[in-house]
């Protein structure tokens, strides 16, 4: 799955869309460490158990959507496959709620 994710990831750049720096191969052990963006935040399910507000509802969808419309613009398109309130952290960047799209391992 992580071989599946770098695949992806590298090539993606979008402010929604976690950025990848790196990987780091182990061949004797046979594994794969991503080295991704540190996003200050927390997830959206524990986002949303506060109680935001409309506007910070309105900005973490408009920014999941404009992550999923860049990724099936891409071509080939990339589905991330596993969208759930988990694999979207929140951020507050300037009053704003940023959303971060993240874990492509199934897509």
């Amino acid at each position: 799955a992580l071989c599946n994710e770098l695949r992806i990831l590298r090539h993606l750049r979008h402010p929604n869309i976690v950025l990848i720096h790196g990987a780091i191969i182990n061949e004797e052990r046979r594994m794969i460490c991503l080295v991704l963006e540190l996003v200050h935040g927390t997830t959206l399910g524990k986002f949303i158990q506060g109680g935001p507000d409309n506007l910070a509802r309105y900005q973490i969808m408009t920014g999941v959507c404009q992550a999923l419309i860049y990724m099936h613009s891409r071509t080939p398109h990339i589905v991330h496959g596993d969208i759930k309130s988990g694999n979207v952290m929140v951020e507050i960047a300037g009053g704003e709620a940023r959303p971060k799209l993240l874990d492509f391992g199934l897509s």
